[in-house]
């Protein structure tokens, strides 16, 4: 018999490094990161707002991946619920 908690335990299912990216998400980490890197270099000399842009930076990077474990809590929990209700539950 298959188990999904087996599965999840050994790595084979249900981890962030299984997600398979779709190409036009990898186009646009392309286009970002080119923008990126072309808008620091035109802040090189105005160090207050490399400094600013950088918090900025470091403070959406944070707001993604709290956005991101919310998202994952709440699909978790309703993949739980979904399978109680199938189970009968």
């Amino acid at each position: 018999m298959k188990s999904v908690i087996r599965e999840m335990l050994r790595g084979k299912t249900g981890s962030f490094e299984r997600i398979k990216n779709s190409p036009e998400y990898f186009e646009l980490l392309d286009i970002a990161v080119k923008r990126e890197a072309e808008f620091k270099a035109k802040l090189v000399k105005h160090n207050k707002l490399t400094e600013l842009y950088s918090n900025a930076s470091i403070a959406i990077d944070k707001l993604n991946c709290e956005s991101e474990v919310s998202h994952y809590t709440e699909g978790f929990k309703f993949g739980l619920l979904l399978g109680l209700e199938v189970a009968g539950e």
